[in-house]
């Protein structure tokens, strides 16, 4: 739609239609100016009211944490029968033996369920986790599977949970980004910012990166001869002019003024929310920040509960990332591999 009004508009629909089209709209610019993330009343009555996601980059074996093959035990060594028929891969030529898993299982909680000696703090919460066997993605590339976990596609384009969720639900936190994304500080994982990209929806939608640090949040801070109130006018002027000029429908550029305003709300709101000093130390004894292992994983999940408690909606936080020798991706050190990533995820 464009919002100038032409003279052959004027002769073929006569005033009063191109007045109203006019009005129209002024309207959709000034809906377009509202918060697009504004908190929604949701269809149903709500079970939760925000989502901690967090994503191990490279796909941890199921088969030796949670899911254990008893067969494998059996047939070790052994290789599969032609009766199950060939299985050629990038990585297998059908003639591997079966492995067993190097790690023991054993049962916990009242619901009895398996876990390995890798997990064994989380074991400890078996009663609290519900454990889906059946999940399963269609490529065995990394990029492909990764988007199809996060967008429920193995292409790229289409909008990731995060941006589900805040485009149904919005957020009640108007000084803070609705949705973040927290990867390894060595990297991002393969799949890149299309994991929490918004696809085809607004660009308001998309995740907003904060990392592990002194500064979570890059250039939040005003150079030093730049007051609030030089700033606040600063923006004020941007508004005006990009309302001179901005239809409608250009969500890049509602996405950026909303960028600016909420940069702006962030620099009194975001400092209290990632400074982990202000929780006890018992707490962050927890969250295993006083080891060396486990701090960086356990400071990004307290900082993610930390966020959702000020009512940022979906926070995403990965374990990989970058390297390999920082991911879960064990194609010939199983063991080592293993034995490192969930050391370093387990008690946080």
């Amino acid at each position: 739609m464009n919002s100038s009004i032409s003279r052959r508009n004027i002769l073929r629909h006569g005033v009063g239609a191109v007045a109203a089209e006019w009005l129209l709209q002024r309207d959709l610019l000034a809906q377009a100016r509202t918060n697009p993330l504004a908190a929604k009343t949701p269809h149903f009555e709500p079970k939760a009211k925000a989502v901690i996601f967090l994503f191990m980059v490279g796909a941890p074996s199921s088969i030796d944490m949670f899911d254990p093959k008893p067969a494998l035990e059996k047939y070790a060594g052994q290789n599969l029968p032609e009766s199950y028929g060939k299985i050629t891969s990038q990585f297998t030529t059908g003639d591997t033996p079966l492995l067993p898993s190097p790690w023991k299982f054993s049962r916990h909680g009242r619901s009895g369920l398996p876990v390995s000696t890798l997990y064994q703090n989380v074991a400890k919460h078996v009663d609290d986790i519900c454990f889906v066997r059946s999940f399963y993605t269609e490529s065995v590339v990394h990029a492909p599977a990764m988007y199809q976990v996060h967008t429920g596609r193995v292409l790229t384009g289409y909008p990731s949970m995060g941006s589900w969720v805040t485009y149904g639900l919005g957020s009640p936190a108007d000084n803070l980004p609705a949705y973040v994304a927290m990867p390894q500080p060595e990297g991002t994982p393969e799949g890149g910012t299309p994991c929490w990209g918004s696809g085809f929806l607004p660009a308001v939608y998309q995740g907003t990166l904060l990392r592990s640090g002194p500064s979570p949040i890059l250039h939040l801070k005003n150079p030093g001869d730049v007051t609030a109130q030089r700033q606040r006018s600063t923006l004020d002027l941007l508004q005006k002019m990009n309302d001179l000029d901005t239809q409608p429908e250009d969500s890049e550029m509602a996405a950026r003024i909303a960028s600016y305003e909420l940069a702006f709300k962030m620099q009194s709101a975001a400092p209290e929310a990632v400074d982990i000093m202000k929780e006890s130390e018992e707490t962050r004894k927890l969250y295993g920040i006083d080891k060396p292992q486990t701090r960086d994983f356990g400071t990004r999940l307290l900082l993610a509960r930390r966020l959702v408690e000020r009512g940022v909606r979906f926070v995403q936080v990965y374990s990989g990332g970058g390297p390999v020798s920082i991911q879960w991706d064990a194609h010939s050190n199983l063991v080592s591999n293993h034995e490192k990533m969930a050391g370093l995820t387990d008690q946080p």
